[in-house]
């Protein structure tokens, strides 16, 4: 990571990549449903994002991590089609030549980040 260009985007993303994980340990009976489907919207979001700009490392397990948490706080309609588009826009981040070091990382594995929901 670094103070500017890509590394500043890097940085701002796994801020909010961590925030968006931290919430977690908020109580589930104190976070009103429409409120915890926006914050794991936006965390996917934000993972999706973080995948499609690091060029290396292990960016991508946010989105892993947080797929298994949106099986805990959603209903499973609502779980199973977030943790899906999760897995779509992360596959789709590392299926483009223009994302840095899309050969490293292969595309199934981004599609792969839907399946810890349960």
């Amino acid at each position: 990571m670094g103070s500017g260009g890509r590394g500043l985007v890097v940085a701002v993303l796994f801020v909010l990549n961590c925030a968006a994980l931290l919430a977690r340990g908020l109580p589930r009976d104190k976070v009103p449903p429409r409120a915890a489907l926006l914050w794991l919207s936006l965390g996917v979001l934000a993972a999706v994002a973080l995948i499609g700009v690091s060029g290396a490392g292990t960016g991508y397990l946010f989105a892993y991590f947080l797929c298994g948490h949106i099986g805990y706080r959603l209903p499973t309609r609502q779980a199973l089609l977030l943790a899906l588009a999760c897995g779509l826009l992360s596959a789709g981040g590392l299926a483009l030549p223009a994302a840095p070091g899309h050969d490293a990382v292969p595309w199934l594995v981004g599609l792969s980040t839907g399946a810890p929901v349960s």
